[in-house]
């Protein structure tokens, strides 16, 4: 969530993958939350079948992604570890915790093929 061709808290964005076979329709059952401060922003649109991507970005149209399918309503630190909760129908189905980026300019905290957190390249930026 550092990327470092814009500034930090406009141009973060969330990637949801999407592994099954089915398009997922997201239609306000799915929200994501920042722990920090409570801030939540409620999805809508769908996560494409077979490894579909689901975008979700800070300030989209300041920076100009054209990747963004929602924009979120909260930023997240990079001077501070943070928590993103992502819920369904109000019960939490996913949730990752990152730790400091200030020094990770231009890496996306990500889970690699084996089910691992950690930094690497960012994907859209």
């Amino acid at each position: 969530p550092n990327p470092s061709a814009v500034s930090d808290s406009n141009g973060e964005y969330v990637a949801l993958y999407n592994p099954s076979s089915s398009d997922i329709a997201l239609n306000g059952n799915y929200e994501i939350c920042r722990r920090r401060g409570g801030a939540c922003t409620t999805l809508s649109g769908t996560a494409p079948k077979n490894d579909g991507t689901f975008v979700g970005c800070r300030n989209a149209g300041y920076v100009g992604y054209s990747f963004c399918d929602e924009d979120l309503n909260f930023d997240m630190a990079n001077w501070q570890s943070d928590t993103l909760d992502l819920y369904k129908n109000g019960e939490l189905i996913e949730s990752v915790t990152y730790g400091f980026a200030l020094f990770n300019g231009g890496r996306c905290w990500k889970r690699n093929a084996s089910g691992v957190w950690g930094y690497g390249t960012c994907e859209f930026v």
